[in-house]
């Protein structure tokens, strides 16, 4: 690995970027399932029989090498198909590539697109782009992070947008349409005839085989604005299955459609118009996952029912070279149910990648609540009698109950009460009583002999003269006659 690492440095180093590139080549081929006939099969067997941590290390350092050598690769023509073929060695096996040789994997690519020509593009040019790209979104799509396949999938675009140029300019109406599938990827190509005014894309193999699913749809072409010469313009369509950097959904139940429509123009006759270019997309609006894949509560009828209306749904475009999706040329005209959801129709003002949203609108708060209100009042007003009945009912019962926990409480107070009067009367009571038991009974006879006295006295009084002062009462008996002296 040593070796090999300073032979490439050394390469690097004197500006032998082809030569560079051809030893990657040769040992990306012997990375290969399938070893070469001839030359080094050898080498290829023995790398392909080591472990995957020494090929994954190859590979991180040819990607390493390699990328330091872009601008070279996009300064020389003569590099630009063997830095292709290079890539797509290195990018055969998924599995194998990291994150970190992504980014030079795809520096690579840009740089060889750069520099393609029309018959490197025929030569398997084309092909090997698009190879690379779907190997590419696989590994990135399973391995990397968000952000890293977002980057991924539009390097890779954009690499084959230029390549797919470059093929398609060489193209005669008389050669029809020509498909290139993948598993991620769908091309097709063609050249329009001079008086040609549109083209239907449900006609053609790539994309009918794709019923109600995102795929582009229409082109309105003007033979005015067609370029100078014996052929009108030439058109590229793709079907991705990933998108990059989609628009942001403020509302947590958005809906972002499956995969990206592209149409292309491939020369100069293509000119802004007033829904010239459409395509369909696929809004799951009755999946429970986001775009993420993460879940995420369903939508409501009442939210489905106003998709299916139009309302909410935007369609999106990416034109190449810019660095954001734009709404403002794109509407939509259309949005049917479907069974895996509903198909939207967009309708654009000039060639690009598309895509669809949908954000249930505002206005659904409101209609809601007004709905909800109006049941509420039909339902109190057939029924106003006997939830009339119910309350008074429940009144008079809440009141006995009330009233009778009230009295009880009364007459627990009046008996705690009463119960210490009571003793508190007992208490006193007792202690008076053991005084009295302890003091002697009284004598009545002298209270009688000094009544009977006082009667007797009060008797005497009644019958008898009034005595002059001083004298006594009774007075002294007389002597008796006789005894007086003489």
């Amino acid at each position: 690995m040593n070796a090999l690492g300073n032979a490439l440095s050394d390469m690097a180093g004197t500006g032998n970027t082809g030569g560079l590139i051809t030893a990657s080549v040769m040992i990306a081929q012997g990375l290969e399932a399938e070893a070469p006939a001839s030359g080094n099969a050898s080498a290829s067997r023995r790398l392909l029989g080591s472990s995957a941590a020494y090929r994954m290390r190859t590979r991180r350092l040819l990607l390493a090498k390699m990328g330091g050598g872009a601008d070279a690769v996009a300064a020389s023509p003569r590099l630009g198909a063997s830095g292709l073929s290079s890539a797509a060695g290195l990018s055969q096996r998924p599995s194998e590539v990291e994150p970190q040789g992504a980014d030079s994997l795809i520096a690579v690519l840009n740089a060889s697109s750069i520099n393609i020509d029309t018959v490197a593009a025929h030569a398997g040019g084309l092909s090997t782009a698009v190879q690379t790209m779907d190997s590419m979104a696989a590994a990135a799509k399973a391995r990397f992070s968000r952000d890293k396949l977002h980057a991924v999938i539009r390097g890779c675009m954009e690499t084959v947008e230029r390549v797919a140029r470059a093929y398609v300019s060489s193209m005669l109406p008389a050669q029809g349409v020509e498909c290139i599938t993948r598993e991620g990827v769908s091309l097709s190509l063609q050249r329009l005839t001079k008086d040609a005014t549109s083209v239907d894309f449900a006609s053609i193999p790539c994309t009918a085989s794709l019923p109600n699913r995102t795929a582009p749809q229409r082109v309105a072409v003007d033979p005015n604005a067609s370029p100078s010469g014996a052929y009108g313009i030439s058109i590229i369509t793709f079907v991705l299955q990933e998108n990059w950097l989609p628009p942001t959904l403020s509302h947590p139940r958005g809906v972002l459609s499956e995969g990206v429509a592209g149409i292309i123009f491939g020369s100069a006759g293509s000119s802004s118009c007033q829904g010239c270019v459409s395509s369909r997309h696929l809004l799951p609006i009755d999946s429970a996952h986001s775009d993420s894949q993460t879940l995420r509560r369903g939508l409501s009828a009442r939210e489905k029912e106003a998709a299916l209306k139009g309302d909410g749904v935007k369609c999106w475009q990416w034109v190449s070279g810019d660095r954001i999706w734009n709404s403002d040329t794109c509407k939509a005209s259309s949005v049917a149910k479907i069974a895996s959801g509903a198909s939207v129709m967009c309708e654009c003002s000039s060639g690009g990648y598309f895509l669809a949203t949908y954000e249930p609108p505002a206005y659904l708060w409101f209609t809601g609540n007004i709905a909800n209100m109006v049941e509420v009042g039909r339902y109190f007003l057939s029924s106003a009698i006997p939830i009339g009945f119910t309350l008074a009912t429940a009144t008079v019962v809440a009141g006995v109950v009330i009233g009778t926990l009230r009295i009880r409480i009364l007459v627990r107070r009046f008996q705690a009460f009463a119960a210490y009067s009571t003793y508190t009367w007992t208490e006193r009571f007792t202690q008076t009583l053991s005084t009295l038991e302890l003091s002697p009974e009284p004598d009545p006879t002298p209270y009688y002999a000094a009544r009977a006295a006082y009667i007797a006295r009060k008797k005497r009084d009644a019958v008898s003269p009034t005595a002059p002062p001083g004298a006594t009462w009774p007075p002294p008996p007389s002597a008796p006659p006789g005894d007086d002296e003489g």
